[in-house]
């Protein structure tokens, strides 16, 4: 995408395959010099997902600006921290100012993966966020499932302030994505308009006042939250943590309020089921 900034170039498959396929052997070489493959074989299956991977990639990418006219312009900016090794025109080494109701913020970083011209007559903007796994636990529908992911907003945010700052009050962004451009991804994308987005500002606000209680249940629902988190362990029996926190949401302790307006629709589930039970 870097090579392609700027340059006016449209997208063509076989062009950027050319040029992808070039710089993946290129990392290949570089990264066999320094950690040898166990076999000849391990690095064939390797291989093969890469290029998997690659051609998905400007596949998707050909598919996509043919039906948008949007076209890469930002690629991994880093906004509240330094630049990576190659900088962009919004890069920032001081966090980023997120607003809050009631007149508060907090201030947030990241390295944003792309930020698309829309190519539309009112010079609007799209995020992508690169994932290389698959499209599991990401809801079509919803970008915060229950406050369990606030990078959409987050970003949107970011982004929009620092566009503003580089090119005016008039620049706004109009979406963000995720580009699921991986062997199980496949080349989908997942995302939501600056409508859905907005909605953001009161998870990001529910989540700062459980943080700010010092009231950290660990969760309601350790099936989906707990089956593949790393720290699993210190957290002890899982499902009787779950349980216990959403007795103390029923019982109405006012510090875990913000959790439970956050989890309102699947502590209904739950309780329906519940009763169903017994």
């Amino acid at each position: 995408m870097r090579a392609i900034v700027g340059t006016g170039w449209p997208a063509d498959f076989a062009r950027g395959r050319a040029l992808i396929l070039g710089l993946l052997e290129k990392k290949l070489a570089r990264s066999l010099a320094t950690h040898p493959s166990p076999s000849p074989a391990a690095f064939a299956r390797e291989r093969e997902l890469l290029v998997l991977a690659a051609e998905t990639l400007v596949r998707e990418e050909e598919r996509h600006a043919l039906e948008t006219g949007s076209e890469p312009v930002y690629v991994e900016a880093s906004l509240g921290m330094p630049p990576g090794e190659h900088g962009t025109a919004l890069d920032h080494p001081d966090p980023i100012p997120v607003a809050l109701p009631g007149g508060l913020a907090i201030r947030a970083r990241g390295r944003v993966d792309r930020i698309d011209g829309t190519g539309g007559a009112d010079g609007g903007w799209a995020i992508w966020d690169y994932k290389t796994g698959s499209t599991w636990g990401y809801d079509r529908a919803d970008p915060f499932p229950e406050g369990r992911k606030i990078q959409p907003y987050l970003y949107f945010k970011m982004v929009e302030r620092r566009l503003r700052d580089a090119l005016g009050p008039q620049a706004a962004v109009r979406s963000f994505g995720y580009f699921f451009a991986g062997a199980k991804g496949r080349g989908e994308r997942i995302g939501w308009d600056a409508g859905r987005l907005a909605a953001g500002q009161e998870v990001l606000a529910g989540l700062c006042r459980i943080i700010a209680s010092g009231a950290f249940a660990a969760t309601t629902d350790a099936d989906k939250d707990c089956r593949l988190c790393d720290y699993r362990a210190a957290c002890g029996a899982v499902e009787a943590q779950a349980a216990a926190s959403i007795r103390k949401i029923q019982a109405g302790e006012p510090l875990l309020e913000p959790l439970r307006v956050l989890r309102a629709k699947s502590l209904a589930k739950a309780t329906g089921r519940r009763e169903e039970e017994e």
